[in-house]
């Protein structure tokens, strides 16, 4: 029995000893930079892709098998621009050789430095990396069993992405989005924890002038689990920047209360979203669904909190909208809902001075701003918008020349239960609304006044030479 267990020790001894001679001979006498060629073929069969590894694959065997791969670059789809997806600096991941032994995939930290990926959709809304996706679902079940479970299991230590730059074109709905300083920290990954991951980028739109910091903290469960969805809890959000680069008015938007994402079931849960803008404060809660799709919805009812409307358009326009503090204390309500490029509002509610405005709208095309509307309003004072002579002088100082209006292409009502102007009141005011660029038409106008019938039209037209 002695003899058998020094036998036993004197195999274990000199196996760790062939490992550790060859964590030092292998490096020398192997270098991986001779099989790229069969690398970057393995690449093409797996992604469909041409890859190409231009810079020097650096390697070590223990205790872990590490390889980092430099400059490398992956080709772009035939048909968009550009002639890569993806351009990468350092791409380096380790893997533990002993757990192997029993099956057990343990994986270091997977570090990706420095890279650019450039991802383009299509006017038909094809995408240069959906081939890609494809391509893997079709291997999928010829790669992968699912009659029976593995008796290993997976861990990676964590993935670390620091300073990627990613170029977002969608030809389909028109949008330009730079992110650049993204970096992404996870912590440990396996199949029955929860995984943590933090995330921050900046975000710039050089077409629409957004400017903004964007950070979260998540809680992931199940990425590495079979068969299962996975479910993300959203501890933390934050973006700060500005609606564009000539605004003076601080952006901030952040969540009050932890949300959840449903990546199974597509959906999207903030319970409370604060939203503000300069002194704007919007609070809303948050339903979504297929946000990943085309067809996606958000929905929720939002509160907006007493502010001066005045000296926020003063600050977005360079105007005053008012010469007096008639929008001191402006307060808003109501339901929304928002699709890809479309906007309802419903149970609307307005209130300023002594005006209680109500009723919903339905932009149809947000781009362009067309669809309807139909508003009442129980008081409205025009008298009050005016202001006296010592404040319409003290506003005309102030006020800088207005900006070309365009009000859209909109077709609404509004009714006025009674307007007060110049010390005459009209009653039971009916406007039919049709807007159209510069040009706005109130037609026909009707109203009872004093026991008859008012009726007239009203036709704005910003760009005209004369006669606005």
């Amino acid at each position: 029995m002695k003899n058998l267990l020094k036998w036993a020790v004197r195999i274990i001894v000199g196996l760790v000893l062939l490992i550790v001679i060859a964590a030092f001979v292998l490096p020398m006498i192997i270098d991986p930079n001779d099989y790229k060629d069969s690398i970057e073929d393995k690449i093409y069969t797996t992604l469909n892709r041409e890859a190409h590894l231009n810079g020097e694959i650096q390697w070590k065997v223990f205790p872990w098998l590490a390889l980092t791969f430099n400059d490398v670059e992956l080709e772009n789809e035939k048909g968009f621009k550009g002639d890569a997806l993806a351009k990468i600096n350092s791409l380096s991941a380790q893997v533990k050789i002993l757990p192997l032994l029993s099956k057990n995939i343990e994986i270091g930290r997977v570090e990706l430095e420095n890279a650019q990926f450039n991802l383009q959709i299509t006017k038909k809304g094809n995408s240069n990396w959906q081939g890609i996706l494809d391509h893997l679902n079709q291997e999928q079940p010829e790669n992968k069993s699912t009659d029976q479970p593995s008796s290993g299991s997976i861990n990676i230590a964590g993935v670390d992405l620091n300073n990627i730059k990613i170029n977002y074109t969608d030809l389909q709905s028109k949008t330009k989005a730079v992110i650049t300083q993204f970096n992404l920290t996870t912590g440990e990954i396996s199949k029955d924890s929860a995984v943590e991951l933090g995330v921050s980028f900046h975000m710039s739109m050089p077409d629409d002038g957004l400017n903004v910091d964007v950070s979260t903290e998540l809680l992931a469960n199940n990425l590495l689990a079979d068969n299962k969805d996975i479910l993300v809890s959203i501890n933390d959000f934050e973006i700060k920047g500005k609606l564009n680069s000539q605004s003076q008015m601080p952006l901030e938007i952040s969540m009050t209360k932890p949300g959840s994402l449903d990546l199974g079931k597509d959906t999207l849960i903030v319970p409370a979203l604060l939203v503000k803008l300069d002194d704007a404060k919007i609070i809303t809660n948050v339903s979504g669904n297929n946000i990943t799709k085309a067809n996606s919805k958000l929905v929720g009812s939002y509160q907006v909190d007493a502010f001066n409307l005045n000296i926020f358009l003063k600050k977005l326009t360079g105007a005053y909208f008012v010469t007096n503090d008639t929008f001191d204390k402006f307060t808003s309500s109501g339901q929304w809902q928002m699709g890809t490029n479309s906007l309802k509002l419903s149970q609307l509610k307005i209130n300023f001075a002594d005006t209680a405005i109500t009723g919903d709208a339905n932009i149809k095309n947000l781009e362009k701003m067309s669809g309807g509307f139909n508003l009442n309003i129980n008081t409205l004072d025009i008298d009050a918008f005016l202001g006296n002579d010592e404040t319409a002088q003290s506003g005309a100082s102030k006020t800088t020349q207005s900006p070309d209006i365009n009000f859209g292409y909109l077709k609404g009502q509004v009714t006025i239960d009674k307007l007060l102007a110049s010390g005459t009141s009209v009653d039971n005011l009916k406007i039919t609304v049709n807007t159209n660029g510069s040009k706005m038409v109130l037609s026909p106008i009707k109203a009872d006044f004093y026991q008859g019938l008012l009726i007239t039209a009203i036709k704005v037209d910003t760009k005209a030479s004369k006669n606005k």
